[in-house]
């Protein structure tokens, strides 16, 4: 038979036992309470409506899934203002600090509080979030995101992309490892990427690169195919230039040569004309005169007139016939529009027609 000493301590283990078995379930079961402290923003560059938007989308995004429960906003406000008035502390109003953060905590029955800050590190911003246990008064998770601090448009987006990575980090519980704290504790930091992670980043930069030179490339091309194209443009539109100024002035010399031989041909007409009416009319005339004369003296003188009447139609004759025939040639000179000239090298196709210039004119050009 045992003794009741041992008999007593065997039976006490067993209702311990029993004890830790009925409720660790329960325990497992409950989410961890989590104050969620105001976004600190160190680099004074967003404003106040921005930063309260950004702290409740993360009190949103940790919330989800069921493995932390959240402290209601405006119970956590009504307490931070209880904790102002009895500490008399103006400074816990914007409770960045964690003199003012674990005792907001621990007012509120929370297990753990969320603290983030968000800082600048040349081009980049930094969000930093830290879950501390206010029991351990350690950092039992920690989490941080980088985004472009350029450009200025698209920012807020960002941040708010960075705001659910983080929150998506602290939720899946993250493999971290343990590391030591500012203030000598131990506490769970994020880990650095595996070399898979580091070999997928790799292959999806080059990816990256590799799209961005093809764009750039088609770029280029696109560029060089425009520039070709004006070149040609540019080409084609001084060549019709020269053409036109090449047609006008076939136009204008035909015009000219067609003017002056007319102008000749009508000169020496009229020339002609006059020069046969002295060698016929004015000749005839002073016969007449030298068949009636009846003294020596008039006999002469009709005689002289008939010279003179016959030499001035000789000549009068002789210039006409010369204008005329130099009229003729520059009447059948003129260039004609009805054909192809090549004019400094360039080919003019019929134009007008031969009707430019007028009737008269087109009619000398067919000659």
């Amino acid at each position: 038979m045992p003794a009741p000493g041992r008999s007593t301590r065997t039976f006490v283990r067993i209702g311990l036992l029993l004890v830790l078995l009925l409720t660790a379930p329960t325990a497992a079961a409950r989410p961890r309470l989590v104050a969620v402290m105001g976004l600190e923003d160190r680099t004074r560059s967003l404003s106040p409506g921005v930063v309260e938007a950004l702290t409740d989308a993360l009190r949103t995004e940790l919330a989800r899934g069921g493995r932390y429960g959240v402290i209601d906003k405006s119970r956590q406000a009504a307490a931070l203002k209880r904790l102002v008035v009895e500490q008399k502390k103006e400074s816990y109003k914007a409770c960045y600090d964690s003199s003012c953060q674990i005792p907001l905590g621990q007012a509120l029955a929370a297990d753990s509080i969320l603290r983030t800050k968000l800082t600048r590190v040349g081009s980049y911003d930094l969000l930093l979030a830290e879950l501390v246990d206010l029991a351990k008064e350690a950092v039992t998770a920690a989490a941080q995101a980088r985004v472009p601090a350029r450009p200025r448009a698209g920012r807020e987006d960002r941040l708010l992309g960075a705001v659910s990575n983080l929150a998506r980090e602290l939720r899946g519980g993250t493999p971290g490892t343990i590391g030591v704290l500012g203030g000598g504790g131990l506490g769970v930091v994020r880990r650095g990427p595996s070399p898979e992670e580091l070999e997928q980043r790799r292959l999806r930069e080059q990816e990256r690169r590799r799209r961005y030179e093809e764009r750039q490339a088609r770029y280029r091309e696109e560029q060089e195919r425009r520039r070709a194209e004006r070149g040609r443009q540019r080409e084609a539109a001084e060549r019709n230039a020269r053409v036109e100024r090449a047609r006008r002035e076939l136009v204008r010399s035909r015009r000219t040569r067609l003017a002056y031989g007319w102008i000749a041909i009508v000169t020496g007409g009229i020339l002609g004309l006059t020069g046969v009416y002295y060698m016929t009319a004015k000749v005839s005339a002073a016969g007449d005169e030298a068949n009636e004369a009846t003294k020596p003296e008039a006999l002469q003188t009709a005689a002289d007139d008939a010279d003179k009447h016959r030499v001035t139609g000789i000549v009068l004759t002789s210039l006409g016939a010369a204008a005329a025939g130099l009229g003729a040639y520059l009447v059948i000179s003129a260039p004609r529009l009805d054909r192809h000239w090549k004019v400094g090298g360039l080919e003019l196709r019929p134009g007008a027609g031969p009707t430019d210039g007028g009737v008269a004119f087109s009619l000398g050009g067919r000659f």
